[in-house]
């Protein structure tokens, strides 16, 4: 899954919920900021894995299958 597959993925999960994304963003913290600045993202892929791991988890989904 691409950066951009995954953006979609949780958008998705978003929008199927009901949620906005600031509503999303109180819910995992650190996430807001880490999704905001591409280049971050990029850079720092532990923070990637770590705020999928987090989506996965708030959505109650296996982490293992969101990152397939």
């Amino acid at each position: 899954m691409d950066l951009k597959e995954f953006g979609r993925f949780v958008a998705r999960l978003r929008h199927e919920r009901g949620l906005t994304q600031s509503q999303l963003a109180e819910e995992l913290g650190e996430l807001q900021s880490a999704v905001a600045d591409d280049t971050n993202i990029k850079e720092e892929l532990g923070d990637l894995l770590f705020a999928a791991v987090k989506v996965a988890r708030f959505f109650h989904i296996d982490p293992e299958e969101a990152l397939e």
